[in-house]
Protein backbone atom coordinates (compact mmCIF):
# COMPACT_ATOMS: atom_id res chain seq x y z
CA UNK A 1 0.00 0.00 0.00
CA UNK A 2 1.60 3.30 -0.75
CA UNK A 3 2.21 5.44 2.04
CA UNK A 4 3.84 8.94 3.15
CA UNK A 5 6.09 9.73 6.24
CA UNK A 6 3.37 11.53 8.97
CA UNK A 7 5.95 14.28 9.87
CA UNK A 8 6.08 15.32 5.65
CA UNK A 9 1.98 15.49 6.09
CA UNK A 10 1.64 17.28 8.51
CA UNK A 11 4.16 20.03 7.34
CA UNK A 12 2.03 20.19 4.60
CA UNK A 13 -0.95 21.14 6.32
CA UNK A 14 0.99 23.37 8.30
CA UNK A 15 2.04 25.13 5.03
CA UNK A 16 -1.45 24.90 3.59
CA UNK A 17 -2.73 26.41 7.12
CA UNK A 18 -0.64 29.70 6.50
CA UNK A 19 -1.26 30.05 3.27
CA UNK A 20 -5.02 31.26 3.35
CA UNK A 21 -7.73 32.98 6.06
CA UNK A 22 -8.23 30.73 9.17
CA UNK A 23 -11.91 30.91 8.43
CA UNK A 24 -11.23 29.48 4.68
CA UNK A 25 -9.13 27.01 5.77
CA UNK A 26 -11.94 25.64 8.43
CA UNK A 27 -14.81 25.95 5.98
CA UNK A 28 -12.43 23.94 3.59
CA UNK A 29 -11.61 21.06 6.01
CA UNK A 30 -15.43 20.41 5.74
CA UNK A 31 -15.67 19.56 2.31
CA UNK A 32 -12.58 16.96 2.54
CA UNK A 33 -13.07 13.41 2.95
CA UNK A 34 -13.75 12.33 6.49
CA UNK A 35 -10.33 10.04 7.03
CA UNK A 36 -8.38 13.26 4.82
CA UNK A 37 -10.17 15.62 7.31
CA UNK A 38 -9.03 13.53 10.29
CA UNK A 39 -5.60 14.23 9.26
CA UNK A 40 -6.11 18.01 10.20
CA UNK A 41 -8.35 17.22 13.05
CA UNK A 42 -6.00 14.96 14.86
CA UNK A 43 -2.68 15.25 13.37
CA UNK A 44 -0.79 11.94 13.37
CA UNK A 45 3.03 11.38 14.86
CA UNK A 46 5.43 12.32 12.99
CA UNK A 47 7.34 8.44 12.05
CA UNK A 48 3.99 7.00 11.45
CA UNK A 49 2.98 6.07 7.84
CA UNK A 50 -0.23 7.38 6.48
CA UNK A 51 -2.20 5.75 2.92
CA UNK A 52 -0.99 8.02 0.13
CA UNK A 53 -4.86 7.56 -0.73
CA UNK A 54 -6.05 9.66 2.60
CA UNK A 55 -3.77 12.02 1.48
CA UNK A 56 -3.92 12.11 -2.27
CA UNK A 57 -7.24 15.17 -1.68
CA UNK A 58 -5.22 17.23 0.13
CA UNK A 59 -3.20 18.42 -3.00
CA UNK A 60 -6.77 17.83 -5.33
CA UNK A 61 -9.14 19.67 -3.67
CA UNK A 62 -6.68 22.15 -2.13
CA UNK A 63 -6.45 23.80 -5.70
CA UNK A 64 -10.01 24.78 -6.16
CA UNK A 65 -10.97 24.67 -2.55
CA UNK A 66 -8.19 27.28 -0.98
CA UNK A 67 -6.26 28.25 -4.33
CA UNK A 68 -9.10 29.34 -6.87
CA UNK A 69 -7.92 27.24 -9.49
CA UNK A 70 -4.03 28.76 -9.55
CA UNK A 71 -1.41 26.30 -9.71
CA UNK A 72 1.81 28.33 -8.82
CA UNK A 73 -0.06 28.42 -5.33
CA UNK A 74 1.16 24.62 -5.16
CA UNK A 75 3.89 25.52 -6.55
CA UNK A 76 4.72 27.51 -3.50
CA UNK A 77 3.09 25.29 -1.10
CA UNK A 78 5.50 22.33 -2.69
CA UNK A 79 8.44 25.24 -2.15
CA UNK A 80 7.42 26.35 1.51
CA UNK A 81 7.19 22.70 3.03
CA UNK A 82 10.79 21.37 1.68
CA UNK A 83 12.06 25.10 2.87
CA UNK A 84 9.97 24.63 6.39
CA UNK A 85 11.24 20.70 6.44
CA UNK A 86 14.94 21.34 5.90
CA UNK A 87 15.70 22.67 9.46
CA UNK A 88 18.78 22.30 11.48
CA UNK A 89 21.15 20.17 10.05
CA UNK A 90 19.71 19.05 7.21
CA UNK A 91 19.87 22.58 5.98
CA UNK A 92 23.08 23.19 7.04
CA UNK A 93 24.00 19.90 4.94
CA UNK A 94 21.74 21.58 1.72
CA UNK A 95 23.67 24.54 2.05
CA UNK A 96 27.11 23.19 1.66
CA UNK A 97 26.10 20.71 -0.85
CA UNK A 98 26.18 21.20 -4.71
CA UNK A 99 23.19 20.58 -6.48
CA UNK A 100 24.88 17.32 -8.09
CA UNK A 101 25.43 15.83 -4.61
CA UNK A 102 21.94 16.35 -3.80
CA UNK A 103 20.95 14.79 -6.59
CA UNK A 104 22.78 12.31 -6.72
CA UNK A 105 20.45 11.87 -3.00
CA UNK A 106 17.21 12.33 -4.43
CA UNK A 107 15.70 8.89 -4.85
CA UNK A 108 16.86 7.69 -1.94
CA UNK A 109 15.78 10.62 0.59
CA UNK A 110 12.39 10.24 -1.56
CA UNK A 111 12.40 6.46 -0.38
CA UNK A 112 12.93 7.49 3.23
CA UNK A 113 9.44 9.10 3.35
CA UNK A 114 7.32 7.63 0.96
CA UNK A 115 7.31 4.06 0.61
CA UNK A 116 5.50 2.33 -2.14
CA UNK A 117 4.83 5.91 -4.19
CA UNK A 118 6.82 5.52 -7.39
CA UNK A 119 10.16 6.18 -7.71
CA UNK A 120 12.22 9.81 -8.20
CA UNK A 121 15.82 9.82 -9.68
CA UNK A 122 17.79 12.21 -11.98
CA UNK A 123 18.01 11.04 -15.38
CA UNK A 124 20.13 14.17 -16.58
CA UNK A 125 22.50 16.50 -15.33
CA UNK A 126 24.91 19.08 -16.69
CA UNK A 127 26.78 22.02 -14.56
CA UNK A 128 23.54 24.26 -14.22
CA UNK A 129 20.59 21.66 -14.97
CA UNK A 130 18.80 18.60 -13.66
CA UNK A 131 16.24 16.08 -15.35
CA UNK A 132 14.47 14.79 -12.28
CA UNK A 133 11.89 11.75 -13.19
CA UNK A 134 9.06 11.16 -11.05
CA UNK A 135 7.72 7.56 -12.48
CA UNK A 136 4.90 5.35 -11.42
CA UNK A 137 3.52 7.86 -9.10
CA UNK A 138 0.22 5.82 -7.18
CA UNK A 139 -2.95 8.09 -6.61
CA UNK A 140 -1.25 10.92 -9.66
CA UNK A 141 -2.84 14.72 -9.69
CA UNK A 142 -1.53 17.30 -11.84
CA UNK A 143 -2.13 19.13 -8.26
CA UNK A 144 0.81 16.44 -6.62
CA UNK A 145 2.97 16.98 -9.31
CA UNK A 146 2.95 21.01 -9.36
CA UNK A 147 3.28 20.75 -5.69
CA UNK A 148 6.40 18.42 -6.02
CA UNK A 149 7.79 20.84 -8.85
CA UNK A 150 7.74 23.31 -5.93
CA UNK A 151 9.64 21.47 -3.78
CA UNK A 152 12.68 20.33 -6.44
CA UNK A 153 12.42 24.66 -6.40
CA UNK A 154 12.81 24.51 -2.21
CA UNK A 155 15.83 22.00 -2.00
CA UNK A 156 17.90 23.31 -4.84
CA UNK A 157 17.38 27.12 -3.87
CA UNK A 158 18.85 26.08 -0.09
CA UNK A 159 21.67 24.94 -1.93
CA UNK A 160 22.31 28.47 -2.71
CA UNK A 161 21.68 28.24 -6.58
CA UNK A 162 20.76 31.71 -8.46
CA UNK A 163 18.05 31.96 -11.05
CA UNK A 164 16.29 29.02 -10.67
CA UNK A 165 13.54 27.66 -13.06
CA UNK A 166 12.29 24.60 -12.09
CA UNK A 167 9.64 23.29 -15.66
CA UNK A 168 7.67 20.32 -16.30
CA UNK A 169 9.34 19.42 -19.96
CA UNK A 170 7.31 15.87 -20.18
CA UNK A 171 3.93 14.84 -19.06
CA UNK A 172 2.55 12.53 -21.69
CA UNK A 173 1.50 9.79 -18.73
CA UNK A 174 -0.42 10.14 -16.04
CA UNK A 175 1.45 8.88 -13.42
CA UNK A 176 4.66 10.47 -14.61
CA UNK A 177 6.56 13.67 -14.98
CA UNK A 178 10.03 14.44 -16.26
CA UNK A 179 11.04 18.05 -14.56
CA UNK A 180 14.04 20.29 -15.53
CA UNK A 181 15.56 22.11 -12.92
CA UNK A 182 18.28 25.28 -14.68
CA UNK A 183 20.27 27.28 -12.55
CA UNK A 184 23.05 29.91 -13.51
Amino acid sequence: MPELKAAGVNSMIAVLRSMVAPERFTAWIRTLPSATAALIEHPRLAQEWIALETIAPLYTMSLDGLFDGDTERLYELGRQQLRNDMSGIYRVFLRIASPAYVAEKTGAIYAVYARDCGTLSVVGRTDHSLDIRVADRAFPSPAFFEALRGSIAGALELTGVKDLHVVTIEDAKDDERLFRASWR
